[in-house]
């Protein structure tokens, strides 16, 4: 591995280290030799002290030019190289790599690979066909802009409860109330195994938190006594949404889906709709998980299909916006397991989610994500290319905070400093910046193909083989922009090859429902279903498989490690405790009972954090 040192000096072109080094050379040479002339003339005596200080150098050869021309003309012209070598070397660099940054951007072109951002954006369609345009999602969409009226509406986002769409969100719990769930030993249905977190629990969690919302205050009094009473808790929240929903069934019906990004922006555009969608999709769930509890069939899927098409509206080839589909898919099945749980459904209703599902293919998305990542960075780096130093600077410190730094006031004397600077760095900072862009395009173009090639993997062999190569080189070769931007987008496809997996999984518990209908009862064996359900993905073996009772089944994955864990699923907390990442489908052979927990209110004495803070670490949920 490079020393810091050399990392740093193979960031600058050789052309712009010559004429730093030039500089310095020259500059030093004009300060001895104006020190040799002053020793060396009598009309310089009294500037000698002045010219062995570098600070008042340049003011006393000045007054011995005038005084002595002839002494002082070899230091001046030591100066003029000096002063002259950093930017017409930091020209020539900058003109250099701007030449070969042209040349390997057309090679990308004309092998199909655009860095163009305007290539992402579409062609405008009528308002009337877009589904952001419809006026229960028109707010988020006003939202999306940076200007006067684009920060009202972002403000009424969380402060107007008269937009529709606000009703449709999931319950939030109040500050003040407490959940605890009691532990009732290895038997207790909440336990965390099978899966994640049972998603029986999470429905239960947002009853207790609608009842508790006026003062947190629970008893035996109010508590949901069973199932149905926990669906009914859920459904009357739901009631004054009935018209929103409507609204927003009719809105993504239309047949197009152009959110108004500003482009313009780049990694500084705003995306309001994305969390919210999120939540969305999380109030689907709900609501489609309370009226399973209450028996209501029509309800709890047309709740799962308006989840599942919530999955699909929003989302651009972004990396965030898949991130936020990915996790909306996920979040839809956990619909899907309390219908199951229920046994609620006909053949035709789960075979048409079954072919909902069979629409996403988040695997093939990922290179044009890693592609739309691409064209963001030359958007926002090619600027950088024509400006000055002091521009630079602040934009490379823009990609760190992820913000636009505001433009406070400066004092005269740091306004003529930028002022020296830019004029003397300016074109060797745009040579730095040229270059380390063209080398991070060589980054993204390897990390690209690797992904095409890996994801192209996933069609013929186990999903566990199907890692995307590491860069050839240390990511810190390919220059800075590189360092900063492409780390993060290392665990992206393994997201995508997770929330697939997870999705194969449902379309296996599907089949078996289906089964479950024909027989009234699940199959001994997946050997009994479509050879199409029997193989794990993940690992190219059959799932792992066990029918408690006719009404009851654990189906799991063991993952992407290889080591069967019983159907546990448990992330690592750190690197001395490994985790385990079975991923497995647990239906209940009996309807598990209402958990025992308590709930109290937060002690007024109790440390309180500032909401900011909160919602910085995720302490605190949106819109609280």
């Amino acid at each position: 591995m490079a020393s810091p040192i050399n990392q740093i000096l193979d960031s600058i072109p050789s052309l712009s280290l010559i004429s730093l080094i030039t500089a310095i050379v020259f500059l030093i040479a004009g300060w001895i030799s104006s020190i040799i002339a002053g020793f060396g003339s009598e009309k310089g005596k009294r500037l000698r002290l002045l010219l062995i200080i570098p600070p008042t150098n340049p003011l006393a050869l000045i007054v011995l030019l005038l005084r002595d021309r002839k002494a002082a003309f070899g230091s001046l012209l030591c100066y003029a190289i000096a002063l002259t070598a950093l930017p017409l070397g930091g020209a020539i660099a900058a003109s250099q790599e701007r030449g070969k940054l042209a040349a390997y951007t057309k090679k990308l072109t004309e092998s199909g690979e655009s860095t163009d951002i305007n290539d992402l954006k579409p062609s405008a369609v009528p308002d009337e066909e877009n589904i952001w345009m419809h006026p229960v999602l028109k707010p988020l969409a006003d939202a999306a802009t940076s200007d006067e009226a684009g920060r009202a509406a972002f403000a009424r986002l969380g402060s107007d409860d008269t937009i529709p769409f606000m009703l449709l969100n999931r319950p939030e719990r109040p500050k003040r109330l407490r959940i605890r769930y009691l532990d009732s030993g290895e038997d207790s249905s909440f336990r965390s195994t099978q899966s994640e977190r049972n998603p029986l629990q999470r429905a239960h969690r947002a009853a207790l938190s609608i009842i508790g919302a006026n003062d947190g205050a629970i008893d035996d009094s109010n508590k949901p006594s069973d199932w149905n009473s926990v669906g009914e808790t859920l459904a009357n929240y739901y009631l004054p949404a009935a018209e929103a929903t409507k609204q927003l069934e009719e809105a993504i019906q239309r047949p197009k889906d152009q959110y108004p990004y500003e482009w313009d922006k780049t990694f500084q555009m705003l995306l309001p709709h994305l969390s919210h969608l999120k939540s969305l999709s999380q109030a689907a769930t709900l609501r489609s998980q309370a009226a399973a509890m209450t028996g209501n069939t029509t309800e709890t899927f047309r709740m799962i299909r308006l989840g599942q098409k919530l999955v699909k509206i929003g989302d651009s080839d972004l990396l965030i916006s898949r991130l936020v589909q990915f996790a909306q898919a996920q979040i839809s099945v956990n619909a899907i397991k309390v219908a199951q749980q229920f046994h609620l459904g006909t053949d035709a209703q789960w075979n048409e989610v079954a072919e909902e599902m069979d629409s996403f293919d988040f695997i093939s998305l990922m290179p044009d994500s890693l592609r739309a990542e691409r064209a963001f960075g030359q958007a926002s780096i090619e600027p950088m290319m024509a400006a000055d130093f002091d521009r630079i600077t602040r934009k490379i410190g823009e990609f760190g905070n992820g913000q636009e730094f505001g433009s406070n006031p400066i004092s005269p004397f740091e306004k003529g400093i930028r002022s020296v600077a830019n004029f003397f760095l300016s074109s060797n900072g745009q040579a730095i910046v040229t270059m380390n862009w063209r080398r991070g395009l060589e980054a993204y173009n390897e990390l690209i193909q690797n992904t095409v090639d890996t994801a192209q993997k996933t069609k013929t062999i186990a999903w566990n083989e199907c890692l995307v190569p590491p860069l050839s080189q240390d990511i810190r070769s390919y220059g800075i922009f590189a360092a900063m931007l492409i780390p993060a987008l290392d665990s992206a496809f393994y997201k995508a090859v997770e929330s697939q997996h997870i999705l194969a999984l449902a379309k296996t518990a599907i089949a078996l429902e289906r089964f479950h209908l024909a027989n009234a009862n699940y199959p001994e064996s997946l050997a009994e279903l479509d050879d199409a359900f029997g193989i794990d993905p993940m690992t190219g073996l059959p799932w792992k498989y066990e029918r408690l009772a006719a009404n009851g089944f654990l189906l799991y994955s063991v993952g992407k490690n290889g080591i069967d864990e019983g159907g546990n699923y448990r992330p690592s907390s750190n690197s001395n405790t490994p985790g385990q990442d079975d991923r497995a489908w647990f239906v209940d052979p009996n309807v598990p009972a209402i958990p025992e927990f308590s709930a109290q209110g937060t002690p007024s004495n109790s440390l309180q954090m500032d909401p900011e803070m909160m919602k910085r670490y995720g302490l605190q949920p949106t819109g609280q």
